[in-house]
């Protein structure tokens, strides 16, 4: 018979910078971001990427930074993300997420009433922005309703809450407490 062939040994590692290439494509955009998904959906409820026309959302519907949600007149939606947070809108609100990663949620919400329950974490930033407001929390229960005008009131009904205006200035709101920003100054109610 013929010679056995001499065994070829692979070359150490060398298949492994594709393999891990693979796996970081795979593996960090989803450790990059965090999860946004439509838990909860009454009446009509709309989501638009960035550019793109607004289409009927499904529940189970995880939601992308640049998107935006919209809500109908008699219609609203849950949002929870990945750290247990949640955002109920009202009807008639209009929200896009700005970002959405496991240091920072921000998000801008322009029209409408929204409730959201944030938890506790120090490692992440929570953020919604209006016309005329910019809320930020941690570990907070609090509700936001913006008008037509753009007129923003913020109530914080657990927790503690600093909300700032188109000039920087910032009010801290305790617990049971409500600001009114008729488009600058903030007013306490």
């Amino acid at each position: 018979g013929a010679a056995p062939r001499p065994e070829r040994k692979p070359r150490r590692g060398a298949a492994l910078p594709g393999l891990l290439a693979a796996c970081l494509l795979v593996l960090l955009p989803a450790a990059a971001r965090a999860g946004v998904t439509v838990t909860e959906s009454v009446g009509t409820v709309q989501v638009q990427a960035a550019g793109g026309s607004w289409q009927d959302i499904a529940h189970g519907r995880v939601l992308a930074a640049g998107e935006s949600v919209r809500t109908g007149r008699s219609s609203r939606c849950v949002l929870v993300f990945d750290d247990g947070s949640k955002v109920e809108l009202g009807p008639a609100a209009t929200f896009t997420i700005e970002e959405a990663t496991q240091r920072s949620s921000l998000m801008n919400f322009s029209l409408g009433r929204m409730r959201a329950w944030v938890s506790k974490s120090l490692n992440r930033k929570f953020q919604v922005r209006t016309p005329t407001a910019v809320a930020s929390v941690r570990g907070t229960e609090f509700g936001v309703d913006v008008r037509e005008d753009g007129r923003t009131s913020v109530a914080c009904y657990e927790g503690l809450l600093a909300v700032a205006d188109p000039a920087g200035r910032e009010v801290l709101v305790e617990q049971g407490s409500r600001v009114t920003n008729v488009r600058s100054p903030i007013q306490r109610d």
